[in-house]
């Protein structure tokens, strides 16, 4: 009683994303467990099982290998070979090797999940589904979208028949889908699909055409539509950038950010959470996995850039952050203020020309970013530096934020 009390108690730490004390629970009953029912006890096992999720969300990923390794040996010999449970660990190793981005590995690891949930509870389940997606998903992240795309078919074609027209795990299916195609430039096809989570999630709105968007005041899931409002519309910023230069895909782009803008107060004011707030100003910024779309709007013109977003960008605003807290970091500040204001504002100039005031609405990581202590240009750095001389971008402009 005692050891599933701290497992439940660690499980709650762990969905708080408090992982120092949810481990501390999961050890306590551990050792509890181990003590009163013996090392080879299926709840051991699952005690290795919840500190290797544990691990895996916090990127420990050798010692979330460890764990997850442990109760596969645990599971097999509690329950035989093919146990769900030995499935669900499988299943977990594969995610944990997708974390380190070894997908080849992942991919082998959730077909011997796969298999195993086939057989014991048959095609049309979603464990299976989840597999499929699992498997979509590396090879999507390996880049070989066809073949992602023929595994989110299976995972799309199981939930529909499960679900029927309605569920959140469609409107994901749907999603995942639409990202296939858009990474393959089919801009078109990817927003049939990203039109189709909006059906899945809001009731009675019935509309295929992409044009339409839903109200949001009903919703099954608020969460998710607002992620499927942010992947339609960050499709239409790429047609209209890339291909189009409509302004009706313009229009709708922004007219699908200001419903998630809406969207996210509502999530806010009903759930008193906070959220990332998009927008509608002077100059504001949207995050995709693969770019920046920013947008400047000024009396006279609305323009939008694709800013290409490579893997050091996450990085370089960590930085930045951390050395605006500590003086010793001297040349790191100067770097990183220099290489984003290259990034996310040199692209803008031409459209921003002759414009003062600034009025900057960011979004996710962006919110990280003191524009006005970005560089114009380079420094460089020297035993002696004197940071009111510095060409800061707040000599030239007047920024506030909305």
């Amino acid at each position: 009683m005692v050891a599933t009390t701290y497992l439940n108690i660690g499980t709650v730490y762990d969905v708080k994303g408090d992982y120092g004390n949810a481990l501390e629970c999961f050890n306590q009953a551990l050792a509890i467990w181990r003590k009163v029912l013996g090392e080879a006890h299926p709840n051991v096992a699952l005690s290795y099982l919840n500190m290797g999720v544990v691990y895996h969300e916090q990127g420990e990923y050798k010692q979330a290998l460890a764990a997850h390794t442990k109760a596969l040996e645990l599971f097999k010999h509690a329950h035989g070979e093919t146990s769900l449970d030995v499935g669900d660990c499988y299943g977990n190793i594969g995610n944990v090797y997708a974390g380190m981005g070894k997908y080849s590995e992942a991919i082998e690891f959730f077909n011997k999940s796969l298999v195993i949930m086939q057989a014991e509870v048959g095609e049309n389940h979603p464990l299976v589904a989840k597999r499929y997606n699992n498997i979509g998903e590396a090879y999507y992240r390996q880049g070989q979208y066809d073949q992602a795309i023929e595994f989110h078919q299976k995972d799309l074609s199981i939930l529909q028949k499960i679900y029927g027209k309605q569920h959140w795990d469609l409107a994901q299916a749907y999603q995942e889908l639409g990202k296939c195609y858009y990474a393959k430039n089919d801009l078109g096809r990817a927003l049939d699909y990203y039109q189709k989570p909006l059906l899945a999630l809001v009731p009675n709105f019935l509309s295929g055409e992409v044009y339409s968007n839903p109200g949001i005041g009903q919703s099954i899931s608020p969460i998710k539509l607002l992620s499927a409002l942010e992947l339609k519309a960050e499709a239409f910023a790429g047609l209209y950038s890339t291909q189009s230069r409509d302004l009706k895909d313009l229009e709708m782009c922004m007219s699908t950010y200001r419903l998630a803008s809406d969207l996210i107060d509502k999530i806010r004011s009903s759930y008193l959470a906070e959220g990332s707030k998009l927008f509608l100003g002077s100059k504001a910024s949207h995050i995709s996995d693969s770019a920046i779309y920013a947008f400047a709007v000024t009396k006279e013109a609305l323009e939008i850039a694709a800013i290409p977003k490579d893997s050091t960008f996450d990085s370089l605003v960590q930085t930045l952050a951390v050395s605006l807290r500590n003086v010793a970091r001297k040349t790191d500040y100067l770097r990183s203020a220099t290489l984003l204001h290259q990034t996310l504002v040199k692209p803008l100039a031409p459209y921003m020309a002759g414009k003062s005031r600034w009025v900057i609405i960011p979004d996710g990581e962006l919110y990280q970013i003191p524009f006005e202590a970005l560089l114009r240009t380079e420094v460089v750095p020297a035993l002696e530096t004197d940071y009111r001389s510095l060409p800061y971008l707040a000599k030239q402009h007047e920024i506030s934020y909305h």
